[in-house]
């Protein structure tokens, strides 16, 4: 479990992340920045460490997503679902992503990151639905997974869509593309909510 400043300084690190990517963009070109993305990110990760120097909490590795929003609106969500690298540099990448490389929006402007809002979802890891009974809209969040498809909803969708247990569900499988029942293997997990 984080701590408060420590899930601060996460919000911080993605906020900083595209700061540093429009600066590094304008010292080349945008395409040049952004056809060697995972260069770019590594050196920006690299950057923010010695700069914000994380706690040992935030250099495990875990599941994140960042999510931007803009007018209230989503702008961009982008994550991992398993712990691929440390927490940090999994934010700086995963904030990159979301701004330059969600296939649902363009990327993001420099004009839009003064009034960008980021949220950054720290996951516990998966645990299988035996009841979805057991499903708690608001603490839980949901992943499925079917087919080599796989759809996940974090815990705050459920609550800000006002949804019930059964729309979750319905919600879910809907994002991956897989009908219900059909061999999906669902999960559910909980997530820390930074602002």
């Amino acid at each position: 479990m984080l701590t408060p400043s420590e899930g601060k300084l996460l919000v911080s690190t993605a906020r900083r992340a595209l700061e540093l990517a429009f600066s590094m963009a304008e010292s080349s070109s945008a395409n040049a920045f952004f056809s060697e993305f995972q260069k770019n990110a590594w050196q920006i990760a690299a950057k923010l460490r010695k700069e914000l120097k994380p706690a040992k909490a935030l250099v495990e590795p875990s599941g994140v997503f960042v999510t931007l929003k803009l007018g209230g609106g989503l702008r961009g969500c982008i994550g991992y679902t398993t712990a691929m690298k440390s927490l940090f540099d999994s934010v700086v990448e995963c904030a990159l992503l979301a701004a330059f490389g969600d296939p649902r929006f363009e990327p993001l402007s420099k004009n839009e990151l003064k009034g960008l809002e980021l949220e950054v979802s720290v996951l516990t890891p998966f645990t299988p639905v035996e009841n979805i009974g057991a499903i708690v809209v608001g603490k839980h969040g949901l992943y499925v997974e079917a087919d080599g498809k796989s759809g996940l909803l974090l815990p705050q969708v459920a609550t800000e869509q006002r949804w019930n247990v059964r729309q979750f569900i319905d919600g879910v499988y809907r994002k991956a593309g897989i009908w219900q029942g059909l061999g999906a293997k669902l999960s559910t997990f909980e997530a820390q909510i930074f602002q």
